[in-house]
């Protein structure tokens, strides 16, 4: 039997979307935390028409893990926190538990991570997690929203960052027309009223 290797990843963390179904205007934004490592979103907003918040921000973390040199694959859960915040006065409207481990080789696996201690049993955040060899040895950092190359480890990450900007442009264009359709149809069942 082949022993397990430790081996220092680059995480890719998509933070995609939010759903919780509310009945009034809510702000809410996402928190990532792992240990004394934290990152957040910038603030979104939910109404009783608008129940999805499109998040759709990245978050770079660099780990070691325990990798079966045959599988190429974790052999340990790596367990981080999500948690979705409001403000002051509806405090916390859920959290759940991220496996950092269950990332995809090269691209992102998209995960659908029910929320708990949450008002609705409907409620969920969506996340992308794409694991990528890191290039050089380093220190493990903390994670960065923006995306300077100094966030990097080589150009090859930087292509592959674009190409997903690409294909994050795609899909935000076709949720915004998705969401302008609701609305159009919204708006036109108050004006038969």
């Amino acid at each position: 039997m082949v022993s397990e290797a430790q081996r220092e990843i680059t995480l890719n963390l998509h933070i995609k979307s939010v759903h919780i179904p509310v009945t009034e205007k809510t702000p809410l934004q996402v928190i990532w935390s792992r240990g004394n490592k934290k990152a957040q979103t910038k603030k979104r907003s939910l109404d009783e028409f608008v129940q999805t918040a499109l998040i759709d921000e990245k978050f770079q973390i660099n780990t070691v893990m325990d990798i079966d040199p045959e599988t190429n694959k974790p052999t340990k859960p790596k367990i981080s926190h999500l948690t979705v915040a409001s403000d002051k006065a509806r405090g916390i409207l859920g959290k759940c538990e991220l496996n950092l481990s269950l990332y995809g080789d090269g691209e992102f696996n998209i995960l659908k991570i029910p929320l708990q201690d949450c008002s609705s049993e409907e409620a969920y955040v969506e996340v992308g997690l794409k694991g990528v060899p890191a290039k050089k040895t380093s220190t493990p950092a903390s994670p960065s929203a923006g995306t300077t190359p100094s966030n990097y480890s080589n150009s090859d990450s930087l292509l592959v960052l674009l190409e997903d900007c690409e294909r994050l442009k795609k899909e935000k264009n076709k949720l915004k027309v998705d969401y302008e359709t609701k609305m159009a149809a919204q708006t036109e069942k108050i004006n038969n009223l």
